[in-house]
This record gives structure tokens, C-alpha cells and sequence, in this order.
């Protein structure tokens, strides 16, 4: 299963972050393709399902009903994120290009404002900083970001 991650994880972010001709993202994408039909190990994690939605566009061999499937999925799992996973997930879809307004970017994004304290930050207990840097830029660059309260 970790293999299945780190594997999907680099060109995802790679090209999430708009490098697609990078050397590493077609022996990545070669190695994923037979495994893509073993749903247990594409929904081992949150991870691996979101990188398959962001490569999709790549034509990594994705099936449609594999990809409606894992997009179910993944709407059944967002009321249940917390903000961290939350922000990787958006920041990965809008580096994609997913659209705000399907279904599973309109739903992130109103998690991701009911997320927010009181105080104006997003809770992580891992890096509460960088969550709430992450979800001010993506709420920004939605189009959605509200004054603290």
C-alpha cells in the first residue's frame, strides 16, 4: 500500500504544481496502471483514491466507472475530513484543474469554511500554520475567502 501512495503521490503533486514533463511522472504513471484495478489498494487511503482524481486528467488508464467510483468515494468521505486532509485534497484538485463547481470542490470548500474557528484558523494538530496558510490561499483563490471573525 505504501508503495501504491508515494507512487501516486509524486506525479500527482508534480503535476498539481504544473510540472509535467518531469521525468519521474512516466515511469510513475507506467508502474500504477496494472495496479489500478485492485480497488483495495487505490482506497487503502484517502491518498491514493485523491491522487488517482488528480491524474485522471493525465490519462493514467482510469476507467470511467473506476473514476465515478473513486469520486463517490471521496464525496462520502469529505463531511468527515479534517482541515488538513482537507486543504491537501483541495490544494491537489485545483492544481489539476478540477472546476470549483462540481460537486466535490463546492463541498470541499463549504467544509472548509465551517472548519474555521472563531478565531479565524483552521485546527491541525500537526501544523496549524501551514493548514490555515493553505486553506486563506485556496478560500482566495476560490473566490470564497470571508474577513475573520
Amino acid at each position: 500500500m505504501d508503495r501504491f501512495f508515494f507512487t501516486a503521490a509524486v506525479p500527482m503533486r508534480l503535476l498539481s504544481l504544473g510540472h509535467v514533463g518531469h521525468s519521474t511522472i512516466e515511469p510513475a504513471l507506467r508502474w500504477l496502471k496494472p495496479h489500478l484495478t485492485s480497488w483495495e489498494l487505490v482506497t487503502g487511503t484517502w491518498y491514493n483514491l485523491w491522487a488517482l482524481l488528480c491524474i485522471h486528467q493525465t490519462t493514467i488508464g482510469l476507467g470511467t466507472s473506476q473514476y465515478q467510483r473513486c469520486y463517490a468515494m471521496a464525496l462520502d468521505w469529505l463531511p468527515h475530513l479534517g482541515a488538513q486532509p482537507l486543504t491537501w485534497l483541495l490544494d491537489a484538485l485545483q492544481g489539476a484543474g478540477c472546476s470549483t463547481k462540481g460537486p466535490l470542490m463546492a463541498m470541499g470548500i463549504a467544509r472548509l469554511l465551517a472548519l474555521q474557528s472563531d478565531e479565524g484558523l483552521w485546527s491541525d494538530p500537526h501544523s496549524q500554520v501551514e493548514t490555515t496558510i493553505t486553506a486563506l490561499r485556496l478560500l482566495h483563490d476560490f473566490g470564497h475567502l470571508n474577513p475573520l471573525r
